[in-house]
């Protein structure tokens, strides 16, 4: 599994999140859209709970 950068995916979450507030305010939230953000939040916290688990697995093979 690829590593994850958090700060490229919590900047188009952001780009996402500004692009969702400003398509709600004239009305033109898309139900594809929302779920297309939807969608990159949970593999984002997908790939974040892949790499704790990987690295509590690490540090408890270490014995520490």
């Amino acid at each position: 599994m690829p590593k994850v950068d958090d700060n490229e995916h919590s900047k188009y979450i952001s780009f996402t999140q500004e692009r969702c507030k400003r398509l709600a305010t004239v009305n033109e939230v898309s139900p594809l859209f929302l779920r297309m953000v939807n969608i990159v939040r949970k593999v984002c916290d997908t790939a974040r709970i892949a790499d704790t688990l990987f690295a509590q697995g690490e540090y408890r093979a270490k014995g520490l």
